[in-house]
């Protein structure tokens, strides 16, 4: 790859695999999340540059789940998926999208899982994260139901802590819960669909794509890059 007038280039040489949208870089292409611009995600998504995601965020995260299927279990047949035994894929029969259902009531809807803070809560409630939103309606999309369900989970500053630094949680009677149901607009998705599918197959014709694209750290991990391959 090279940087020249304001674009970045991808060389004839440069290997280009083939990767599906994952609901993280759906949202991201589509211009959605505020933490990451549409080249950031090509490239991540096309293993040009690593991501480096906090293990302790993963932590939380999957304490979270684990909170939302025991409320769920208890009146309702769910499913959850190991990612290796699915290949990272819930949707191995679309080409172009995949990713990992957090919780699943088979023929009903599905439920995406999200952990925050508790300084986080009243934002969240007033302004829910388009980002996070848009993921589930995708994958909601991708299952054919109508409707999905997102759970915030939000844990007080000594639970979290004791989360990352893999402690026995003593208690979580101050972790609190955020349940809302969004309808699936179809055409919404759709459309937000060719917007991401555009931007990966310009990438992978090889089109120059304008710096305005990537943020100021990709640019300088591209800069890297180049300068250790010259």
């Amino acid at each position: 790859m090279r940087l020249d007038n304001d674009f970045l280039y991808i060389e004839p040489s440069d290997y280009i695999p083939n990767k599906k949208i994952s609901g993280h870089t759906f949202v991201a292409l589509c211009g959605l999340d505020p933490y990451k611009k549409q080249g950031d995600a090509l490239l991540e998504m096309h293993r040009f540059i690593k991501p480096e995601v906090d293990p302790k965020w993963l932590k939380r995260g999957n304490v979270a789940e684990q909170i939302v299927q025991k409320v769920y279990s208890r009146d309702n047949q769910i499913v959850t998926y190991d990612a290796k035994e699915i290949k990272y894929d819930n949707f191995p029969e679309n080409e172009f999208f995949g990713g990992i259902i957090d919780i699943e009531i088979p023929g009903r809807t599905l439920i995406e899982v999200k952990s925050k803070s508790l300084n986080k809560k009243e934002a969240i409630i007033n302004n829910p994260p388009q980002s996070e939103v848009y993921q589930a309606a995708l994958y909601a999309y991708l299952r054919g139901y109508e409707y999905y369900t997102m759970e915030w989970i939000f844990f007080d500053d000594v639970t979290e802590n004791e989360i990352f630094n893999d402690q026995k949680i003593t208690t979580l009677k101050h972790v609190e819960r955020y349940t809302r149901v969004y309808f699936v607009d179809k055409n919404d998705i759709e459309q937000k669909m060719n917007i991401a599918l555009n931007f990966v197959k310009a990438f992978k014709m090889r089109h120059p794509i304008p710096l305005k694209f990537f943020s100021e750290d990709v640019i300088k991990m591209i800069q890297k890059r180049i300068a250790k391959n010259a």
